[in-house]
Parts: C-alpha cells; sequence; structure tokens
C-alpha cells in the first residue's frame, strides 16, 4: 500500500525537518501543507524519489543542495555544489549596510550573490558591485540575479577581492565594503560537520591559522588597490566568535587610526565587525 505523508516523515530516520524539507520538495508543496495534511497518501514516483534523497541526506549531503535553493534574508537563492551555501548569520551584514544606505558598495567574495542581491533590492539607489575568483560562483550569483530581477542592479566582477581578472584595474571609490570571506580558524574547519567538510569548497571556509589571513589579503588590497580614499568609511565583515580579541590588533597594523566595534548575531555570539578605517 501506499505510505502517507506521516508515515514516510517517521521512517526516513533524518533530522524532521529535513524530511519535511525533503518530501515538500518532491510534492511540491509547502511544509505547512505536509503538517495539515499527514494522511495523504504518496504516489510510487513520488515515494522513489524522496527516499533517494533521503539516503543521500544520511550521507550528509545538505539539504540545500538536495532540494536546489536557500532562503537567504526575504530571497530564494540558487544554490550548488561548489559555492558556499548563504547563512543565516550572513544576514547581520546585510541588516547593518541597510542601516548605513551606502552611496556605493563593493561585496567582495560574493558566492551566490546573497549579499550584494539583498542590498540591491533594499537600496535602489546603492551603486552595488560584487567580486569573486570563482567562474562558478559568479556564474551562479548571475543566475539568481536575473531570476530575481536585479541584474541591472549589480555589477558582477572576476576579481581576486579588488584586484580584476586581466586588463587595467582602475581605483573604485566606494563609501562600504563588505566581505563574509573565509574565516574559520583551519582546527575549527577540521572539526566541522561532514556537511561543511565534505560538500562545501575548504577554500570559501578556511581562513587559516587563526582565520584571518584572507582579511589580511583585504586590508592590503584596500591600501595598495588605491580603494583607501576619503570615500570609504566603512568595511563590514563577518567574523568567529573567537577573533574578537585579536582582530583590533589586525585592524590596527593595517589602519593605525581605525575602529572597531562588534554586533553579536541571535545566538549572542560576536559575528559581524564595523571597522572604519
Amino acid at each position: 500500500r501506499n505510505m502517507t505523508v506521516h508515515e514516510e516523515l517517521l521512517c526516513s530516520r533524518i533530522h524532521p525537518l529535513d524530511a519535511e524539507l525533503l518530501l515538500a520538495h518532491v510534492l511540491k508543496e509547502s511544509r505547512e501543507h505536509l503538517l495539515a495534511h499527514p494522511e495523504e497518501r504518496l504516489r510510487p514516483a513520488a515515494l522513489r524519489r524522496f527516499r533517494g534523497l533521503v539516503a543521500r541526506r544520511r550521507k550528509h549531503e545538505p539539504v540545500a543542495f538536495l532540494i536546489g535553493h536557500k532562503h537567504f534574508y526575504d530571497l530564494t537563492l540558487a544554490v550548488a555544489p561548489g559555492v558556499l551555501i548563504p547563512r543565516p548569520e550572513t544576514e547581520m551584514l546585510v541588516e547593518e549596510a541597510i542601516a548605513t544606505a551606502p552611496k556605493m558598495v563593493i561585496d567582495v567574495g560574493t558566492g551566490s550573490g546573497a549579499i550584494s542581491l539583498a542590498l540591491a533590492k533594499h537600496l535602489p539607489k546603492t551603486r552595488v558591485i560584487a567580486t569573486d575568483l570563482s567562474l562558478a560562483a559568479l556564474r551562479l550569483a548571475r543566475k539568481n540575479a536575473q531570476v530575481l530581477g536585479l541584474s541591472k542592479r549589480v555589477r558582477f566582477v572576476r576579481a581576486d577581492m579588488l584586484q580584476k581578472q586581466g586588463g587595467k584595474n582602475p581605483p573604485l571609490q566606494p563609501d562600504m565594503i563588505v566581505a563574509n570571506l573565509p574565516y574559520l580558524p583551519t582546527a575549527v574547519w577540521r572539526s566541522a560537520p561532514p556537511d561543511v567538510k565534505q560538500y562545501e569548497p575548504r577554500s570559501a571556509l578556511d581562513g587559516g591559522r587563526d582565520g584571518l589571513d584572507a582579511y589580511r589579503r583585504l586590508f592590503a588590497m584596500i591600501i595598495h588597490q588605491g580603494v583607501m580614499n576619503h570615500a570609504l568609511t566603512t568595511v563590514l565583515i563577518e567574523i568567529d566568535p573567537s577573533q574578537k580579541r585579536i582582530l583590533p590588533v589586525v585592524v590596527k597594523r593595517f589602519f593605525p587610526k581605525g575602529r572597531v566595534t562588534f554586533k553579536k548575531d541571535l545566538a549572542g555570539r560576536w559575528r559581524v565587525a564595523v571597522i572604519h578605517p
């Protein structure tokens, strides 16, 4: 006999929320619909597809990759292997940037385009530039921009942080730089769950011994790429809570007059650093 929604969710042996998201995806329904209709019987084709996804989830493949999208801020973004899955913690960077309303912002290491697209949607008067060295990331970000109708609002540039690949590299004059660069200390990355270690790019997560290698490179580029100017007032970065003590020391090496303040995430952990260079 055909299994009901309730029976199949109980038998899945994965986290209940994961099971609900996967079954909702297979049935092209909302989670709310599933919970409201637990007695609904599943057709064999849907059952086979759901069980196939459950088997992959048991091997730690992220749910976002299995269903092909992730909600971030008030956007639904396509995700793909090889590009970091957007995290809820990163929404704090967006909120902080929106509150400041810069004239020009550069989203360094844009990945799926999560930050730049959220800013483009909510700051229609702001010029948004998004950089990434990964062609796969830029393809995905452009695809997300197109689906969301924001292609004309964001300029995507292939660059190593602030250094454009090929051709001349004229200095930009942003008043804000936003970056969610790899910031996990290597030891923390090594102890990360299989979902992260096996399926997401290490290059987007591992920030070296203290997790701040990528940010040191960014700060150096701000100085040497001609971006350091009177217009640049704010650099917003996401951090690991353990870096609150050392980051101000690092910032002072690059910006002797720089000031750093920190913001806590919803879990009460230091997550965003606001740097005024």
